[in-house]
């Protein structure tokens, strides 16, 4: 007994090629018309339906094709009906859809390394050779310039396009020959420039006037210089030096502007057909491509049908034919309107163009200017309650805990737009810290801070005191320890005046006795010198004490107010913490015993709720508040627990003893420093993946760092680059 019915098997026997030829050409338009969204918006979903639709259309083409192949051999009057010469047609419309858009030809970095792939033909001799040729060949275009554009982007031919042209220096017998007439020995003098790198030198020159096209054609040279961090090839010390003085004349806009403008040409290159399309060459295929359609539309418009069976094929014929013409008016416009068409047509503007091209193509959204944000307490409270926890068993029961906590993640994690003042903060610590760094030697100490610099900055007395949380830790560790003292500070208001309550009846902000470094009650071990916290001189020369503290920084400011500078704090701390949870690829390298304190630490966290039956955020922060922390509790409770809950209690309390000025600049300073120390150990192709997944602000201050010459993979050898020749005696 069959448990399909038949006439439901001869249907689906007459509708499963014409089906698969749909989708296919609905995903082909999905893919065309939302593909470029990935950069523009940071959202799982959309990620999530691009990437089923990325494997999808290649399947279902790939099933088309032998579904049509299938059908030439067999019998059945309801596969072939007559129907061959629509059939072919058909397959050369396939062929093209397996080419792919101009908007994506891979969806990570891993599937640019498969572009190996064989091309099969296929062309039948029939009443519909003409039209069948034309799409077939638009096929085979499409097809050559998606392989093309995986090719270019592996990272064995992305890294080959960095290096230069091969440079075997001057003739060493004619060199020496010339050397042993001479009396002294002289040098000869490197090679100039590269027409890019005086092109570069001068646009910089000028940066602070740059706009528009200008600005646009110094980012995508600046992207020329730097792709190679992608595969890991070092730069010269000329590169560094020509954009640290471009990246310190501009400020914190253009800068971003730049760098947005760098990430696109990144992704594209990576990830779409613009380096294959935008050449002379691809401007052609593009014209043939365009004419062939709409040759072999008009040619089918005009041939006789009656032998081509039921309507329906023929209007899935013209469903196909007008899909295909649409589709690539589509992807011109999308070309005319692409970066690359800016630098393609140099010249002067003029008004209609300036007004319907230039302006829309610069004022297009790049990335989704959103960072993510995530909290502990609240990752702690979102798992209690009884639903929770039924869920929870049920999960453990089907060894589905992993897929629950990223569900859950998912859930309860959010965003919030970059704001202006986070980004001009972002700027000028990153160019003060550049300032400092005068040679790669400075630059990489820069790069290995994460957090002690930050403390030198603020007074000896706060130095003294919260030292410990950077130093008696990992670095996973110091997150989460400032990233609870962060929040705890962020959510209980600052007083009005030193040792003043505050209006809700909260703890002073002051606690007269808490003001020295060996004062127990800040959470100082019992046994604390402070000689021991001394710095040493390798910190800071002059006499071990901070000498960067500018008084300044104790004053709020018009522009920078207490309020932003909480918001910056809460910002990058959340932000740091979503890190660690939910992206933990790109914390890989930094990650250390992370797993380990973030599951103590939640443990100790949901027991300390339970037991004061907490269900709020509100009365979580307010009972932390009111622990007391006489002790550290690595003395009491032992090293076997890498807990760090009540630890972040203790430095909650030594911060807001601190004048609220300084807590708020040495807290801001704190977190950048971590945020820079994350960016530069992330690994660069991990940074390159993250343009086609809406963009992360981590990514953007990564590549900012090596414009301003902070960064690991710099080579002082280029400084030698010129062939130097000394005579032997």
């Amino acid at each position: 007994m069959d448990l399909i019915p038949e006439n439901i098997e001869t249907l689906w026997e007459i509708w499963d090629l014409r089906c698969c030829i749909l989708v296919s050409l609905f995903l082909q338009a999905f893919l065309v018309l939302f593909s470029s969204f990935r950069r523009k918006f940071k959202s799982a979903w959309l990620l999530f339906f691009i990437w089923s639709a990325y494997l999808l259309a290649d399947w279902i083409a790939a099933v088309a094709i032998g579904l049509i192949t299938q059908s030439q051999g067999s019998n059945c009057k309801a596969d072939r009906n007559g129907n061959e010469d629509l059939l072919a047609f058909w397959a050369s419309f396939l062929l093209l859809h397996l080419g792919g858009p101009d908007t994506i030809t891979s969806f990570s970095l891993e599937d640019n390394e498969f572009w190996i792939r064989h091309l099969f033909s296929l062309l039948l001799q029939n009443k519909l050779w003409l039209p069948t040729f034309l799409v077939f060949i638009v096929g085979t275009i499409k097809y050559a310039e998606r392989t093309y554009a995986l090719y270019r982007a592996s990272l064995d031919r992305f890294g080959a396009t960095v290096l230069s042209k091969p440079d075997p220096g001057p003739d060493y017998e004619e060199s020496a020959a010339l050397y042993s007439i001479a009396a002294t020995a002289t040098v000869i003098p490197g090679n100039d420039l590269t027409d890019d790198a005086q092109l570069i030198s001068e646009l910089g020159e000028k940066v602070k006037d740059l706009e528009g096209v200008k600005l646009l054609q110094l980012a995508h040279l600046l992207f020329d210089t730097f792709k190679g961090l992608i595969v890991g090839l070092f730069l010269s010390n000329k590169d560094r030096e020509t954009s640290r003085d471009i990246f310190l004349k501009i400020d914190y806009k253009c800068a971003f502007k730049l760098i947005e403008y760098e990430l696109s040409f990144m992704y594209q290159a990576l990830h779409t057909k613009a380096v294959v399309v935008h050449s002379k060459f691809g401007y052609i295929l593009r014209f043939i491509s365009l004419s062939s359609i709409l040759g072999a539309s008009i040619f089918f418009f005009l041939v006789g049908k009656k032998s081509f069976g039921a309507e329906t094929e023929i209007a899935l014929t013209f469903t196909l034919l007008v899909g295909a013409i649409v589709l690539d008016v589509i992807s011109i416009i999308n070309l005319i309107f692409s970066e690359w068409t800016l630098l393609d047509i140099p010249g002067k503007q003029n008004n209609w163009r300036e007004k319907y091209i230039t302006t829309r193509i610069l004022k297009k959204k790049r990335w989704s200017e959103k960072v993510y944000q995530y909290n502990m307490i609240d990752y702690c409270l979102d798992t209690e309650g009884r639903i929770n926890k039924i869920l929870s068993k049920i999960a453990h029961f089907l060894h589905a805990t992993a897929i629950l906590e990223q569900l859950r993640n998912m859930r309860f994690s959010s965003s919030k737009p970059v704001k202006e003042p986070l980004k001009e903060f972002i700027f000028e610590e990153l160019k003060d810290k550049s300032n400092d760094a005068g040679n790669l030697k400075e630059a990489l100490e820069a790069c290995s801070q994460r957090g002690d610099s930050a403390l030198l900055k603020s007074s000896y007395t706060s130095y003294i005191k919260l030292k410990w949380s950077i130093g008696e830790f990992q670095y996973a560790e110091s997150i989460l320890l400032w990233h609870l003292a962060t929040n705890l500070i962020c959510y209980l208001p600052d007083s009005k005046s030193t040792g003043q309550n505050h209006r809700d009846g909260q703890p002073s902000d002051h606690t007269p006795n808490d003001d020295s470094g060996q004062n127990h009650g800040d959470g100082q071990p019992s046994d604390h010198n402070p000689k021991d916290d001394q710095p040493t001189s390798s910190q800071n020369p002059e006499h071990g004490q901070p000498s960067d503290h500018n008084p300044k920084d104790d004053q709020p400011t018009s522009s920078q107010n207490h309020e932003d500078q909480r918001e910056k704090c809460k910002a990058l701390s959340d932000y740091m913490f979503y890190l660690f949870v939910l992206q933990p690829t790109m914390m890989s390298p930094v990650l250390g015993n992370w797993y380990k304190v973030f599951q103590d630490t939640c443990a100790e966290a949901k027991r300390f709720f339970e037991k004061h039956n907490i269900k709020d955020y509100k009365g979580a922060w307010e009972k932390m508040e009111g622990v007391k922390t006489k002790v550290r509790p690595a003395a009491v409770k032992g090293t076997k627990s890498k807990s760090v809950f009540f630890d972040a209690c203790i430095l909650a309390r030594q911060l807001r003893n601190m004048g609220a000025p300084e807590r708020w600049r040495t807290s801001e300073r704190m977190w950048l420093e971590f945020v820079t120390y994350a960016a530069s150990s992330c690994k660069a192709n991990i940074h390159a993946q993250q343009p086609s997944k809406g963009g992360e602000l981590l990514t953007f201050i990564w590549l900012m760092m090596y414009h301003f010459g902070l960064g690991i993979q710099f080579s002082e050898q280029e400084e030698l680059a010129g062939t130097k020749m000394v005579a032997v005696k």
